[in-house]
């Protein structure tokens, strides 16, 4: 019986490996429906979607959890992982800021540039 554990663990191990090498050329399309548009405008949610990326306080949705894993490779890399509505709410996101906020905005760049860097150094 133990004998039987014993691999299924070991098929388990192997299918939960691959199934996450299957998705390394894309993010997850989990949060693709997020309202950017709402979140934005609203500066209750913005302030926490920032605090969070930047560190300031944890992150309170699943959602921000994402963006502050993704955003410094979404950046550098022009967003080459997205999916098309991945690539629309970046947009918007990108050109919000630009035009409402530059000072978050550049402190969120640099945080990224620096988060990159960081990453690229360590598989180095």
């Amino acid at each position: 019986m133990a004998h039987y554990l014993w691999i299924l663990s070991i098929v388990i191990l192997f299918a939960t490996i691959f199934s996450v090498r299957a998705n390394d050329g894309t993010y997850t399309t989990k949060y693709d429906n997020i309202n950017v548009e709402e979140i934005l405008k609203t500066t209750r949610l913005r302030n926490q979607y920032v605090d969070c990326y930047l560190g300031n306080s944890p992150c309170v949705t699943p959602e921000a959890k994402f963006l502050k894993d993704v955003l410094p490779e979404v950046l550098v890399t022009k967003c080459s992982k997205c999916s098309d509505k991945q690539k629309i709410i970046f947009d918007k996101v990108i050109t919000w800021f630009e035009e409402n906020d530059k000072e978050t905005w550049n402190t969120i760049l640099t945080k990224s540039i620096n988060e990159h860097i960081n990453v690229r150094n360590q598989r180095s």
